[in-house]
């Protein structure tokens, strides 16, 4: 008993020498490290390189250190924003994976950011000049585990495939 009241000493100790922006330091280094997880995960998938999709998000992907909102602003330390692109070849068809789920709700129109949620949102710009935006909400909250992130991959295969299916050329048109 004293030996559990000495680690929670200890430990209370630990917790009130934590300066405040090494916790945010901390939390966001977590963050990237759960963003190069998904990355490699699906510059991996074997039907995201079949499909010819770029996994982008190595040098971009992350808020910067000093946003200013092109100087509307003070600075402000924008890396805890993340996400990872894919895009294909002609770049027609675009899907963001956010770390941070941008969120209106419906009723009240408050804008949220939902840290740590995982959404999807896909662009695809279709033939003929039609433009389709939509949002994937999920319940894919990090960390990731191979299954979640199996779930984001296949959500950005089976919206490629609708896009793909949609904008094909009908049977006897010339290509």
């Amino acid at each position: 008993m004293a030996e559990q009241q000495d680690v929670k000493k200890l430990f209370k100790r630990m917790q009130d020498d934590l300066d405040f922006q090494d916790i945010k330091d901390a939390y966001e280094r977590k963050r990237e490290s759960e963003r190069d997880k998904l990355i490699n995960h699906l510059k991996q998938h074997p039907a995201l390189s079949k499909a010819e999709l770029d996994v982008t998000g190595l040098i971009g992907g992350k808020g910067r250190k000093n946003y200013t909102s092109h100087g509307q602003i003070s600075p402000f330390d924008l890396r805890n924003w993340k996400w990872v692109e894919i895009t294909n070849q002609d770049e027609s068809f675009s899907a963001i994976i956010s770390l941070n789920m941008p969120d209106t709700d419906p009723k009240s129109g408050n804008f949220h950011a939902l840290y740590d949620r995982v959404g999807l949102i896909i662009d695809e710009h279709g033939s003929g000049g039609s433009f389709v935006h939509t949002v994937v909400h999920t319940d894919i909250d990090l960390p990731f585990d191979e299954a979640a992130m199996e779930k984001i991959a296949q959500i950005v295969i089976e919206r490629f495939n609708i896009f793909i299916k949609n904008n094909e050329a009908p049977e006897g048109s010339a290509s």
